[in-house]
């Protein structure tokens, strides 16, 4: 998500179309952003967001569309806007959590989505968390050393009505390179992902639009601990977000080859 100038929303320059929802201030200066995507998808989507951090304060809404002249275009339909003004309600009580990942722990094969790459990730039982299977990423074959984004992701759709969203997951890393050494730099939120050449290996976990876009890195890494590693995310910001997750490793073909096994991974939504 784009951060907010702080200035009129028209002086910003832009590099590429974008749909957007915005919150102005009474001087109509840019302070906080709502939607900011690119999707092609042809259907509607519910959206829905607390105002409350506003209350007293009087804010433009800005719908719109930017276009920059180039390739294809772009547009938005907006319909149905309400603006409701309710009482504080009372704290819901906790309630039970849903999972909503699909073949969470990769001994199935749906679910997930492994893009093409020269070294693509697959479901393995080399290494795994738990009986059978897990998933893997980057490249574990002796004397193959190849520059390979190796990637599995899945779509998913957090509800707007969760209290907390957690993501947790086993990794078990793996690499050959020397370890100590400056990581290539992180991708920059809003930046596609995939298409870069970069000099060292790397294991990550990202957080994308529906239009392959980056929105979070949730991990950046190189190790070669070689055990199983839990790791925990909070995703609650995203609620009533459509999100992929992808997990992946990148290898640079040059030095050591690098690795990394997912397993038990979950993404429970608890109301």
């Amino acid at each position: 998500m784009i951060t907010p100038t702080g200035r009129p929303f028209e002086e910003t320059t832009l590099s590429g179309d974008v749909q957007y929802v915005l919150v102005l201030d009474q001087y109509q200066n840019w302070i906080d952003t709502l939607v900011w995507q690119r999707t092609n998808e042809g259907y509607w989507h519910f959206y829905e967001f607390d105002l409350r951090p506003y209350s007293g304060r009087t804010i433009y809404l800005q719908f719109g569309t930017y276009n920059d002249g180039y390739y294809g275009i772009s547009s938005m339909f907006v319909d149905d806007v309400s603006l409701d003004d309710c009482g504080t309600p009372p704290t819901p009580p906790p309630g039970p959590c849903t999972e909503l990942l699909v073949n969470n722990n990769f001994d199935g094969n749906t679910g997930w989505e492994i893009p093409v790459t020269v070294y693509p990730a697959g479901f393995s039982n080399a290494q795994y968390h738990s009986a059978f299977r897990a998933m893997r990423t980057g490249i574990v074959v002796s004397g193959v050393n190849l520059l390979s984004y190796s990637d599995f992701r899945q779509r998913v759709s957090i509800p707007y009505n969760t209290n907390s969203t957690t993501l947790r997951m086993w990794i078990y890393p793996i690499s050959g390179e020397m370890l100590g050494q400056a990581l290539p730099p992180q991708p920059t939120p809003g930046s596609s992902f995939g298409e870069t050449q970069m000099t060292g290996d790397i294991q990550y976990l990202l957080v994308m639009d529906t239009s392959y876009n980056i929105v979070e890195v949730l991990m950046w890494r190189l190790s070669d601990s070689q055990t199983w590693t839990n790791l925990v995310f909070d995703l609650s910001k995203y609620r009533g977000w459509t999100l992929l997750l992808q997990w992946g490793t990148y290898n640079d073909g040059g030095g050591g080859t690098s690795a990394m096994y997912v397993d038990d991974v979950t993404l429970q939504a608890c109301h």
